[in-house]
């Protein structure tokens, strides 16, 4: 009977062990990937929103100044893991794409947005990198407060004819050559 009290609680230990590792661990991967995504996201939760959040908080409050702060963490963690990564991704693309062009990426004018789905256009096989765009900048916009450009009427246009260019299957240097000159 001893042998296996020991027997039991060697494996009770060695879980509680492995749980607060595992625990531990996660807790240092979270807080690294909470400052990773909250570096590539300066400038959306400098937004006004935040600001104004910041602004609201009394500064002598510890409490409620501790609970503002966390507030992206959490704002971050409203998505999945992977849905979180993918839409980090391309949000970092498309701020390269505009600092490239000497474009503001947050927030994001719905003419420079269409500008960029156009290009992605020229060198996406499939729907998938302009559908990633769209749902991604909405996201954005969403945790920085603003109004998001992907409701713009010309944005739906180029999203329309995006569909229609990869369900017919027309090529899309045919499909795309369209001409306002008639």
């Amino acid at each position: 009977m001893n042998r296996f009290f020991i027997t039991v609680s060697l494996t009770q230990r060695s879980g509680i062990f492995c749980f607060c590792f595992c625990f531990w661990f996660s807790l240092v991967i979270l807080l690294c990937v909470s400052f990773f995504f909250l570096s590539y996201f300066s400038d959306v939760f400098n937004s006004s929103m935040w600001t104004d959040l910041q602004a609201a908080v009394p500064q002598d409050d510890d409490v409620l100044s501790s609970l503002a702060n966390s507030l992206p963490d959490v704002a971050l963690a409203g998505r999945a893991p992977s849905t979180s990564s993918k839409y980090s991704t391309t949000y970092i693309r498309w701020k390269s794409w505009a600092q490239d062009h000497g474009l503001s990426a947050f927030p994001v004018l719905p003419f420079h947005f269409a500008l960029y789905l156009r290009h992605l256009m020229s060198e996406a096989k499939s729907a998938s990198p302009l559908e990633s765009a769209v749902h991604s900048i909405a996201w954005i916009h969403q945790l920085g407060g603003e109004p998001s450009p992907t409701e713009h009427p010309l944005v739906k246009s180029i999203l329309l004819v995006r569909s229609v260019c990869w369900l017919t299957a027309l090529p899309r240097s045919q499909s795309l050559s369209l001409s306002w000159n008639n």
